[in-house]
């Protein structure tokens, strides 16, 4: 199985978890964890925000990811939001289209990267110091 990317996010994620502010799913097979993403509800311009979306190399393309989606899109709207967020890295040629496919586009705001060491990318030479801000309505099906 592949690493999880982003582990150094696990404790803040677990923590916002713990105080109601987020929802950590993961997708299993066999016991083994093959997929996980979060529902970020803290306070934000880009609030609720779907993030740390993750499905294991072997798994990809079998519509895991787009059932991850779905499951914290769902969440989000039993809550009242009529709206998801995703934050992307411009750069990453997987996530762009993956964001597209999932059915959220472009709004044209932007993000700066906190911490310029975080890898979002596989190449150091082509990380942004940015992210796309994506969004998907809720209220259409």
């Amino acid at each position: 199985m592949a690493t999880r990317p982003q582990l150094k996010l696990v404790d803040e994620v677990y923590q916002a978890q713990i105080d109601g502010d987020a929802i950590y799913i993961v997708a299993d097979e066999a016991g083994a964890v093959v997929g996980s993403g979060v529902l970020d509800l803290r306070p934000s311009d880009e609030q609720p925000e779907v993030k740390l979306l993750w499905v294991d190399r072997e798994h990809r393309r079998q519509g895991l990811g787009s059932g991850l989606s779905s499951y914290l899109e769902d969440e989000a709207r039993t809550r009242g939001f009529t709206a998801c967020y995703m934050a992307v890295d411009p750069n990453n040629a997987k996530v762009v289209p993956m964001a597209v496919d999932l059915g959220y586009s472009a709004t044209g705001d932007h993000r700066f990267v906190e911490d310029p060491d975080t890898d979002q990318v596989d190449d150091p030479s082509q990380v942004s110091n940015y992210y796309a801000i994506y969004r998907k309505s809720l209220t259409m099906r």
